[in-house]
């Protein structure tokens, strides 16, 4: 249930993440935009937290309910946005 429960707020959150990197302004003619790392970051924060409540879901569907010591990925991935969102803001 927790990797669920991960999951879908992690979803939720990168959703956020995808909607706030379009507001970033575009770049002018030669520039890279600013808002490419964090776009990237959102994105891959989304398709991981995808994993991990698709995850959730098959195990609650099995019943059977998968323990696992490691949650150093959730932290690693809230590491990796919260890099994207100071990187963001400083070029703003």
């Amino acid at each position: 249930m927790r990797d669920r429960t991960e999951g879908i707020i992690l979803v939720l959150i990168s959703l956020l993440a995808s909607w706030g990197t379009w507001l970033v302004p575009a770049a002018g003619p030669g520039d890279i935009w600013a808002g490419i790392v964090p776009f990237s970051a959102s994105i891959a924060l989304l398709v991981l937290s995808g994993l991990v409540a698709i995850g959730g879901l098959q195990a609650k569907l099995s019943d059977h309910a998968a323990i696992t010591n490691d949650d150093s990925g959730t932290l690693d991935i809230l590491i990796l946005f919260a890099i994207a969102v100071i990187y963001q803001h400083a070029f703003l």
